[in-house]
């Protein structure tokens, strides 16, 4: 099946940058899955405590499919040193639905924010960022 939707992924200093577009199907949560992975090996980040900014701003939610793909990667981030993760929202609906999804991050800080800016000044206070 074709992917709908689409994501951008930065590495910048100990942090993982993502930014998510459209709605999703479990094609396109695969391919972030994968990415995700072999960016952050590549990158070397799971050597030493690290951070997530996901910018969920421009994104639509997903199919349900997808939700077991977002718990294996928690599942993979959380055993692999990711400790922090910075989520900014457009909808109460979004943070609901992200705030069930990272039930199994037990080892990671998660907090929400309204702006992209209000995150980065909180991982530049970990010096993740």
């Amino acid at each position: 099946m074709q992917e709908h939707g689409s994501f951008e992924l930065e590495i910048k200093n100990k942090t993982l940058l993502i930014k998510a577009f459209d709605s999703w199907n479990v094609e396109t949560a695969i391919r972030f899955f994968k990415e995700t992975r072999a960016l952050v090996c590549a990158h070397k980040l799971k050597n030493e405590p690290w951070a997530c900014l996901v910018d969920l701003t421009q994104w639509e939610l997903g199919t349900p499919d997808i939700w077991p793909v977002v718990d294996e990667l928690n599942t993979w981030a959380n055993k692999n040193n990711q400790k922090y993760e910075a989520v900014i929202c457009s909808s109460s609906l979004q943070k609901l639905m992200i705030e069930r999804s990272q039930e199994n991050l037990f080892t990671v800080e998660i907090n929400f924010f309204d702006t992209v800016e209000q995150a980065r000044d909180w991982l530049e206070q970990l010096s993740l960022l």
